[in-house]
């Protein structure tokens, strides 16, 4: 006869492997299943995918195409502007490149070395500062020797007020033009329109003073021929009539222009 505790023994071995081969619980099994039937197969994926990299490809083809035929179209309507627009010709009495070298030149003179030897002769003329006129003694070669001396004399007659006041003067040109040759005489004339810019620290009332005041001159220039000592050739001013002050420049510009008139023949 089996002794009890072999058969409780034999039960409880039959229950545990029963329990171990037992089947998921229905739950579970039920929702992997509907997740394994409601997720597409990998080539349906890729399908769909490729559709979509297909279409957005057409949409650029499109647009790139589109942009092609603005450019097309632009690229013709200018075109077509070009080769109906008028021709135009320009007609000269004398030959080109000798009008360009009249304007650059006045016989064999440059322009240039004119409108820079008036500026650097003329600055150094009027620059005044409380030391008096330091840069004065440049111009001695350059202008006539009673240009240079009159200059001086001024300087020397106005210095005791210049440095007790600290005046400080300048010459702005703002233009040099009516430039002419005498071929005769071989001497240039020009113009210069400016102002005089003065400034001082204390009048006679013991306030600054700032002061701009209109310049004009007729400036004549010897054209030296280069030579040994210079090669390049130079200017001599003389003779130089200044005109300061709003009602002297307005007679002065009247002159002038009466005289524009009488050598182009108005």
């Amino acid at each position: 006869m089996p002794s009890p505790f072999l058969a409780s023994a034999r039960d409880l071995v039959a229950r545990l492997v029963h329990r171990r081969q037992a089947p998921a619980p229905a739950p579970v099994a039920a929702v992997e299943q509907a997740l394994t039937e409601a997720s597409a197969p990998p080539h349906a994926l890729a399908g769909a995918r490729n559709q979509a990299e297909v279409a957005v490809l057409l949409r650029v083809t499109q647009v790139a195409i589109l942009a092609n035929v603005l450019l097309a179209g632009i690229f013709a309507v200018g075109y077509q502007v070009a080769r109906s627009r008028p021709l135009q010709q320009i007609t000269s009495a004398g030959d080109l490149r000798e009008q360009i070298r009249r304007h650059v030149d006045i016989q064999g003179v440059r322009k240039d070395d004119i409108v820079s030897f008036l500026y650097l002769v003329l600055t150094l003329k009027h620059e005044v500062s409380p030391a008096g006129a330091p840069f004065l003694p440049l111009l001695q070669g350059l202008v006539s020797a009673d240009i240079f001396r009159d200059a001086q004399a001024e300087i020397l007659r106005n210095l005791t007020t210049i440095q007790s006041r600290s005046m400080v003067q300048s010459l702005v040109i703002e233009q040099i033009t009516d430039l002419d040759f005498d071929q005769a005489t071989r001497r240039v004339g020009a113009t210069i329109v400016g102002k005089i810019e003065l400034r001082a620290a204390s009048t006679q009332r013991g306030v600054p003073l700032v002061q701009s005041v209109e310049y004009r001159a007729r400036a004549i220039l010897d054209v030296l021929p280069p030579s040994e000592i210079n090669r390049h050739g130079y200017f001599l001013l003389s003779p130089l009539r200044e005109v300061f002050g709003r009602k002297n420049v307005a007679a002065f510009d009247q002159e002038m222009e009466e005289r524009r008139g009488k050598l182009s023949g108005r």
